[in-house]
């Protein structure tokens, strides 16, 4: 089972943006974290 979120609160340069992944490491989330721990990219 898995979770996804996402909040955005305030405007202008005052401004708070999130996107949220609550999930099993053991499960797809988890396997997404480590894919993306192992491929950084400038971006």
């Amino acid at each position: 089972m898995y979770q996804i979120g996402e909040a955005l609160i305030g405007n202008g340069n005052e401004i708070a943006h999130i996107d949220l992944v609550i999930g099993d490491k053991n499960g797809p989330v988890g396997a997404a974290f480590v894919n993306n721990m192992s491929n950084l990219s400038l971006g």
